[in-house]
């Protein structure tokens, strides 16, 4: 039986250790061997006051794979853990992700499942259900997009960003826009992408919107979050992370998996898993252990998180900190979320 009141019991495990890096003279992450809501847990806890949450993408690019140490050590991060899933039996060679990645102004990858996990510059961090919708205006003009950084099927429109390399790589109706947000040419074919900048791409039924985009006419995109609790807040976040199932929000433990479509039996069970939490005095918390959703739901609340949400598990869950693996992932994955110091 598993208690929301889990006792949080530190283990100092032979061969594990016990790493805290100093910046001028600041702890920036501590690692440490914990047991809670009935789980055993390997975890890194940094201040959001000197680490900021990113995401790095194997081999610099979406849709790559990558070892954790290799993506931590090329990122000078302080921790690096697993994100969230992606298509790990991709038949063409693309390991697309399948959560929201919001960093940098831009939108790197835009999910339908899951949760999101938003971090503002000021530290404050909230978790909600959901993912946003895009829309943009082009001139006088809207348009909508339902992808970003990901290989387009049939009908499709999409955002593809220098994180996704030279060019597009597919075939289909195109705006091209220059650093400055502005409109460069239009076209159909595989469209390099601009130094800075951005491909809009458009297929079948969405061919159409490449019409609106005059060259010389000013885009923006916004990202519309429904139901949340703070407008403001994410309208201005950094750094939003995508993967779930939500665990905890508000510091109450709100786990509806099924719901966010996390129906897996590969997915629901009590394997290996991550998560990410941040806590009320302001540490986010990388952690990784072995149970199911309700498990590490309990567990975060047990360290004290006020928001958290589950990442990949499986063979893709691995955890590094300063140098050191932790707990090493089974297989290179697509993307890590790592600690870099501000």
């Amino acid at each position: 039986m598993v208690f929301a009141f889990s006792l949080v019991l530190s283990l100092n495990l032979k061969g594990i250790p016990q790493v805290q890096n100093r910046v001028n003279g600041a702890p920036t992450v501590k690692v440490e061997r914990i047991r809670a809501g009935g789980i055993d847990l390997v975890l890194v806890r940094g201040k959001l006051s000197e680490l900021k949450p990113v995401v790095i993408w194997a081999q610099g690019q979406v849709g790559k794979v990558e070892s954790i140490a290799g993506m931590a050590v090329r990122g000078r991060a302080q921790a690096a853990i697993n994100g969230g899933y992606f298509d790990a039996y991709s038949n063409d060679g693309i390991a697309d992700p399948y959560h929201t990645i919001f960093q940098d102004g831009h939108i790197e990858s835009l999910g339908s499942v899951g949760s999101v996990l938003g971090f503002g510059a000021d530290g404050k961090a909230l978790a909600e259900r959901g993912n946003p919708k895009i829309t943009g205006q082009v001139g006088s003009q809207s348009f909508y997009l339902y992808r970003a950084n990901h290989t387009p099927g049939a009908n499709v429109a999409a955002r593809f960003g220098p994180e996704w390399g030279a060019r597009v790589g597919f075939s289909g109706a195109f705006a091209r826009v220059g650093a400055d947000g502005t409109v460069i040419d239009t076209g159909n074919g595989d469209p390099a992408i601009p130094v800075g900048g951005s491909v809009y791409f458009f297929r079948g039924s969405d061919a159409s919107s490449v019409r609106r985009f005059a060259p010389g006419a000013r885009v923006t995109v916004k990202l519309n979050y429904t139901n949340v609790r703070d407008q403001d807040f994410w309208a201005a976040a950094e750094t939003v992370i995508g993967c779930g199932p939500l665990l905890v929000r508000g510091g109450t433990v709100a786990l509806d998996a099924a719901g966010e479509g996390f129906t897996s039996s590969r997915v629901t069970g009590g394997g290996a898993r991550s998560a990410i939490g941040v806590n009320a005095t302001g540490e986010v918390l990388l952690v990784c252990g072995s149970g199911t959703f309700t498990q590490m739901a309990n567990a975060m609340k047990a360290l004290g998180c006020n928001e958290a949400i589950g990442l990949d598990g499986g063979a893709s869950s691995g955890l590094w900190a300063s140098g050191t693996t932790l707990r090493r992932e089974g297989r290179q994955i697509s993307h890590v979320v790592a600690l870099v110091p501000r």
